[in-house]
């Protein structure tokens, strides 16, 4: 029986102060950033009632427009940050592709900063 799980590894980046907040909060929560990610991942689609959305494709993926914001308006040397994924997990992620119409580094972004700084209800 083969036990290897294929694995994605997506790359985002985030601001320096935001990649503080992401290490802090996965220390209190007594975790590493790659969990804390995947479960940010997890909460968005949960938060969001995406499970019934078709996963985007890899070529939907590539196509959609490039989001541009200002998020990292006056940043430099901006951080990047890893983080492997099972099949499920990247089938989540894909969903969260789907509903923002964004690539998945993006949505990868966007899942660890809502994790980071949820609304106020």
């Amino acid at each position: 029986m083969d036990d290897h799980k294929e694995v994605v590894v997506i790359t985002t980046r985030l601001t320096r102060q935001d990649k503080k907040e992401l290490d802090r909060k996965a220390r209190v929560e007594g975790i590493n950033n790659s969990h804390y990610m995947r479960e940010a991942i997890s909460r968005y689609v949960q938060e969001y009632g995406l499970c019934q959305l078709i996963e985007a494709s890899k070529q939907e993926r590539a196509e959609y427009p490039r989001k541009e914001s200002d998020y990292f308006k006056g940043q430099k040397d901006i951080p990047q940050i890893s983080v492997k994924l099972d099949a499920e997990c990247f089938g989540q992620l894909c969903q969260v592709c789907t509903h923002l119409q964004a690539s998945a580094a993006h949505a990868l972004r966007v899942c660890i900063l809502e994790a980071l700084h949820p609304a106020e209800d």
